[in-house]
């Protein structure tokens, strides 16, 4: 039974999809969820041991009986998905089984683009995507773009976006008058590069054609680079690796690179510490503010289980990653020299090309995160 009423909600949300695809919409985006599993969240207890049933919310509360639809673009196998479904285990045992949340993985109801704009009309309640397919639909978040926005240190990064600076990123989705609001950030590692040329005979990428999600200010990451960044469709970057139509590729180490197997054709990755790779959960606004702040509570206190979760399976994917491909390519870690010389080529550039689409909106989420910076600087 539960899996025809889930046919019957994958039926009626790809109906509506294609009638929102049809109405005029943000800018085209890129449609994948390639920037990989990937911060820890504040420990919780794991959702066997949750809180039994409205004794934090007051024995005299009732939880309501909703199903909530979530959708996200990561693989079943992939740690992300057991994230989610750690998050959704953890919410029916605090609710006693009253809040469900009914997961769509692998883009079940849509691409990135689609299933976020599937949340911003209230077709679906909830999904999750990287910033850069929310960005359209929220043109702040492609501060998460710039290069070195956050510290190169693993953890400095990590405190920065679990911090006021993410706080604010958050918010700053609901200022656009998209329907959209964020509610939660899960931390990613930085993305890498990997291409066929030596990038330390050059000390950037001079001549190299880089493939990139779509985004105006990565393309002029890579320009200030000195290379010509080719947006393209995941489902063409293998075969335009093995062709030497392009020379590499921008994406996560896990989901990214490792998953969709480019080391196979590839002789180096660099790990370049410039974009850090992040998965923001996205409610619908209306239907959010529409819960009881119990209900409310107990959805965020979930997504940060599923998070902490998944933080855990990721870093130990990500060295199972990193493991399996140093036997096919070279692993390069760039000098903090090197790191400060793209920095200084690259940065002002593209908070410029940011600036220019966001306005005193931008200039105050870019002086937030430049606040929080200097606490690790």
């Amino acid at each position: 039974m539960k899996q025809k009423t889930r046919m019957m909600v994958v039926a009626l949300a790809l109906a509506l999809l294609m009638v929102l695809a049809a109405c005029s919409a943000p800018a085209k985006t890129e449609t994948t969820s390639e920037k990989a599993p990937e911060t820890t969240a504040e420990a919780v207890k794991p959702a066997e041991n949750a809180t039994e049933p409205a004794a934090e919310a007051g024995e005299d509360y009732e939880w309501p009986e909703m199903t909530i639809i979530v959708a996200h673009t990561a693989v079943t196998t992939d740690v992300r998905h057991a994230g989610w479904e750690f998050a959704a285990e953890h919410l029916s045992n605090l609710t006693g089984g009253k809040i469900v949340l009914d997961i769509y993985p692998a883009g079940q109801l849509g691409t990135t683009r689609e299933t976020t704009e599937a949340t911003a009309t209230g077709a679906i309640q909830m999904s999750q995507n990287p910033p850069a397919n929310i960005e359209p639909f929220a043109p702040t978040l492609g501060i998460m773009n710039i290069p070195y926005l956050l510290p190169s240190n693993y953890e400095d990064g990590k405190a920065v976006l679990k911090g006021p600076a993410g706080e604010a990123l958050l918010e700053s989705i609901s200022n656009n008058n998209s329907g959209l609001k964020g509610i939660a950030i899960w931390d990613a590692l930085y993305n890498c590069y990997t291409s066929n040329v030596d990038f330390r005979k050059t000390e950037d990428l001079s001549g190299q054609k880089i493939r990139i999600m779509s985004s105006a200010i990565s393309e002029q990451a890579i320009k200030s680079w000195g290379g010509t960044a080719i947006v393209m469709d995941l489902s063409e970057v293998y075969t335009a690796l093995q062709t030497g139509a392009i020379d590499g590729q921008e994406s996560g180490i896990g989901a990214g690179t490792y998953s969709n197997k480019y080391y196979e054709v590839q002789k180096y990755l660099y790990r370049f510490n410039s974009v850090r790779g992040a998965f923001i959960t996205i409610v619908n606004e209306a239907w959010w503010n529409g819960l009881d702040t119990k209900v409310q509570d107990a959805i965020t206190e979930s997504l940060a289980a599923g998070e902490a979760h998944y933080d855990e399976l990721r870093l130990a994917r990500e060295q199972e990653a990193l493991d399996t491909m140093s036997q096919y390519l070279e692993i390069i870690d760039l000098t903090p020299e090197q790191e400060t010389k793209l920095k200084e080529a690259a940065q002002s550039s593209c908070q410029e090309i940011y600036l220019q689409t966001t306005g005193d909106a931008g200039k105050a989420l870019l002086d937030i995160f430049a606040q929080e910076n200097a606490k690790y600087n």
